[in-house]
């Protein structure tokens, strides 16, 4: 909730606390906690009810806690990309995009705003939906 708050307020907004935002905080850190492996979490909403806002506050606290993998070593922190942002590295920067199936923790933000496939020297290929399954496959 701090976080949350620490966010609110970094964004110049006012913050209202009420049992909606506290239950999904509350979700989110059950599914952050539980043993009961979920590739991903889906923040959905209409513009403006503070999908984004919650991530970031996410992304603060977990970069903050600096908690490291038992298995490799290796931080936990996680990025945050826009959508149209992995659209382009895709075409642009392919090994950005494709170091992206190795990020511990990645938020995409906006998804359902990029364009749903990218030319490439004449293949298709759909940048979002590609990745998604990539790292489900890892």
């Amino acid at each position: 909730m701090g976080a949350v708050m620490s966010q609110v307020r970094r964004r110049r907004m006012s913050f209202v606390d009420n049992e909606s935002l506290r239950n999904q905080i509350r979700q989110m850190a059950e599914w952050l906690t539980t043993d009961d492996c979920k590739c991903c979490c889906m923040l959905c909403g209409m513009y403006g009810n503070g999908k984004s806002t919650l991530v970031k506050a996410l992304q603060q606290l977990v970069n903050y806690l600096d908690i490291k993998d038992e298995n490799d070593g290796q931080r936990w922190g996680f990025r945050i990309l826009d959508a149209k942002e992995i659209a382009w590295m895709c075409r642009e920067d392919r090994k950005a995009w494709n170091e992206l199936r190795h990020v511990k923790m990645l938020a995409i933000d906006d998804l359902g705003t990029e364009p749903v496939e990218v030319m490439d020297y004449g293949n298709r290929q759909n940048p979002v939906i590609d990745l998604l399954y990539k790292r489900y496959d890892s």
